[in-house]
């Protein structure tokens, strides 16, 4: 499958307010936006909107003979402006992408170990404004905010997946309402956000495929699926205004994106597909993706398992852990406040149980066209979603092979875009494939089964009984039925949910129903004879109930329950984006890795020269530094202001204008003139007390600061900066005390 790749570079000739979506942590009236690395980015929604309002615009400008053509085209490029629609798109052409800074700073902020804070203060700046009374001429009450801006002179780069062969009418609109972008982020009206902008058309370029031998054991397909950006992927339980997302991929959303590739790369139309075999209950079975915890794929939590409230709250890497499902065990801790263990997974071996959580992230959104014509569509809405740069394992099980099959198995790795929101930075995803014989859902080692069964259920179930009724346990009669030994129930623990979806090719939805929610755990006591464990993995095989090839039906089956503790140590697996967002121009990225290697350093230095002055203060104490008055402090900080100013020379500088003013200090002296500096001696260190002329010219000027070369004009801007803080604290603190 050919898939063609364009990049939007956004250079920044202004400050930025970066203004939406993602991580906003700041205190200030008006934040930007940052990534899970901490950096600023200019979210896909908004960028495809703007492009999408210069479009129109240049559309707007043509001759009307014109104009139908390219409407149909800004239609296929864009859409509808806020269609509102989050599961059907009235186009398909492109797939836009959060427009990020380059790798090349991603690296530079691993190299230097930088912090999320060192990071935002290395990048941005916080400005005051207020707004003026018209009549007064003076501000308004109450109208000062602060606005946290990104620093001019970054590029960000937009990459833009496009899925059909764009028509010259497309590509034209496409390139310029790039051109035509001029300003981003907020208060652009005020010249903020200033941009130029231009594209680059990447080379249109084959999916990994490689030639495989089919074996005819292999019936399991294993799909590893590395999020690259949030997944919007949403229980069906959700008001007007946010979503919930679910915390793991279900198997017919992965279903529907491996058949859209599919189409996509054979060139044939939905109506082509061979429906009878794609969607058959029993010859394919697309399993869900779950969470990669410690190299395996993990399993839903089971709800049986329950932590008295004191461990709950602990931070214990390795916990006691009790099974409800057994009396003896849970008698130990039912007057002990017992609390439900709460995590989304779980993997096991032979002697250890682990539990984790999917990473969840939340977005603001904003509709800035209004409702639309429609009531309920709200003007604020939030999406939640699975958190990017976490890995998932699915599971296909095919009887039979097929086109769609041998597709698939000869596929390495390609993209893929899952759930909701998918042309706006949501979706999109880097799978790869491998085969084999083994069904990774049977646990390995787990005994034989003489007193006890435990089924647990890894999926959602939809389960019958005899007369069509919906039911939240599986029939014991039934059950021994089907694994030839005479069981008995003998508890549960059940949770349930409500399942739904959405068909897209029908733009409908599927009937809400009741369902018993993966993680219940059904315990039955073996009265009579042995579990053929040929019939058990046979029937975990093929699943229970409902909607199987969804991902439906799925369980576990172990002869006891024989974790005691729960380790809540893990790894998950670190990924990061396969496309490097690299700069056409080489220069322009040298130039911006030093701007951020530069902005560092200064913070780490400015933090190291604020210890210091804290330090100076408070060991020479207040009582000593009052000594002499606010007038002569601020003549000495005239002096250092006045050399700070200078651009060349400034060490040399510095040695001879405070030679000069103590010669005059001094000269003065002679003459009667009480100066008082002799009063002050500045406690440089616990061991060592120098006068101010020698603190300033000996202390301050042989004075060595990490991450600044000795004896340089930079070593001599730091001491500087450190006397001019160490004297404003100084008057800040007399100005207090009088």
């Amino acid at each position: 499958m050919k898939q063609q790749i364009a990049y939007i570079e956004i250079h920044l000739l202004s400050e930025a307010i970066l203004g939406g979506e993602g991580e906003q942590k700041g205190m200030v009236d008006i934040d930007i936006q940052t990534d899970e690395d901490g950096l600023p980015f200019f979210a896909a929604r908004t960028l495809k909107g703007v492009l999408r309002d210069r479009a129109a615009w240049f559309v707007s400008c043509l001759p009307k003979e014109k104009q139908p053509i390219y409407k149909r085209a800004l239609l296929k490029l864009f859409g509808k402006a806020d269609a509102g629609d989050e599961h059907h798109s009235n186009y398909d052409a492109l797939r836009f992408s959060n427009a990020k800074l380059s790798h090349s700073l991603y690296e530079t902020l691993r190299e230097e170990k930088a912090t999320a804070r060192e990071t935002m203060k290395a990048m941005t700046t916080v400005r005051s404004m207020t707004s003026i009374d018209d009549r007064k001429g003076t501000a308004k009450e109450g109208s000062l905010r602060q606005a946290r801006m990104m620093h001019r002179g970054y590029t960000f780069v937009a990459p833009i997946h496009i899925n059909r062969p764009l028509s010259e009418v497309e590509k034209e609109l496409l390139t310029t309402s790039v051109k035509l972008l001029r300003h981003i982020g907020l208060m652009r009206n005020r010249g903020k956000g200033e941009v130029t902008c231009t594209l680059h058309w990447g080379e249109p370029r084959q999916t990994t495929t490689v030639n495989k031998s089919s074996h005819e054991r292999d019936k399991y397909i294993y799909i590893t699926i590395d999020a690259e950006e949030p997944l919007k992927i949403n229980d069906v339980l959700r008001t007007s205004d946010s979503t919930r997302a679910l915390t793991y991929i279900p198997g017919h959303v992965l279903r529907g994106a491996l058949v859209h590739a599919y189409l996509q790369d054979k060139a044939k139309a939905p109506d082509d597909l061979d429906t009878e075999h794609i969607f058959h209950p029993h010859l394919l079975q697309f399993w869900n993706g779950y969470l990669v915890v410690d190299g395996k794929r993990s399993l839903p939590f089971a709800q049986h398992l329950f932590e008295t409230k004191a461990d709950s709250k602990s931070n214990k890497k390795v916990k006691r852990i009790y099974n409800s499902l057994d009396e003896n065990e849970f008698a130990e801790i039912e007057t002990k406040s017992p609390v439900r263990v709460n995590r989304h997974m779980m993997t096991f071996s032979d002697k250890t149980m682990t539990g984790a959580n999917v990473d969840i992230t939340s977005s603001l959104h904003i509709n800035i066209n209004g409702p639309d014509g429609r009531r309920d569509d709200p003007l604020l809405y939030r999406y939640e979603a699975i958190a990017p740069n976490q890995r998932f394992q699915a599971v296909i099980q095919a009887e039979e092979n097929h086109d769609f099959i041998e597709w698939l198995k000869g596929k390495n790795s390609f993209y893929i875009w899952l759930g909701g929101a998918r042309n706006s930075g949501y979706g999109k995803c880097r799978v790869e494939v491998r085969t084999g014989h083994v069904n990774i859902e049977i646990p390995v080692n787990a005994g034989s089964f003489s007193e006890d069964l435990y089924i647990i259920a890894t999926s959602d179930w939809i389960i019958y009984n005899e007369h069509g009724q919906l039911i939240s346990a599986l029939d014991d009669e039934w059950l021994s039925g089907q694994l030839g030994a005479t069981l008995k129930f003998a508890g549960q623990v059940v949770n349930t949910t409500m399942s739904g979806g959405y068909i897209s090719h029908w733009r409908a939805y599927q009937p809400m129903i009741r369902a018993v929610k993966a993680g219940s755990v059904f315990r039955y006591k073996i009265v009579e004879g042995s579990i053929d464990e040929a019939k058990l993995q046979e029937l975990i095989r093929r699943g229970i109930g409902s909607r199987t090839n969804e991902g439906f039906g799925r369980f576990i089956a172990l002869p006891d329950w024989k974790y005691k503790e729960i380790n809540l140590s893990f790894e998950k697996e670190p990924i990061r984006e396969q496309e490097e967002r690299k700069l056409q121009n080489k220069e322009q990225e040298r130039k911006e890795v030093f701007m951020l290697k530069r902005a560092i350093t200064s913070l780490r230095i400015k933090e190291r020269v604020l210890d210091e002055v804290n330090q100076w203060y408070e060991l020479t104490g207040a009582e000593t530094l009052d000594r002499i008055n606010t007038t002569q402090w601020a003549k000495l900080l005239q002096v250092a202001t006045d050399i700070s100013r200078e651009e060349k020379d400034l060490r040399i500088t510095y040695k001879k204008t405070w030679e000069t003013f103590w010669s005059d200090v001094r000269n003065r002296t002679k003459n009667k003139a009480k100066l008082g500096f002799d009063k002050i001696k500045i406690s440089v260190s616990e061991k060592k007390t120098s006068s101010i002329e020698d603190f300033i010219l000996i202390d301050l000027y042989e004075k060595e600061w990490k991450h600044v070369t000795p004896q340089s004009d930079e070593a001599i801007h730091w001491s500087l900066e450190a006397l001019q803080l160490f004297i404003r604290k100084i008057l800040r603190q007399i100005n207090l005390t009088n």
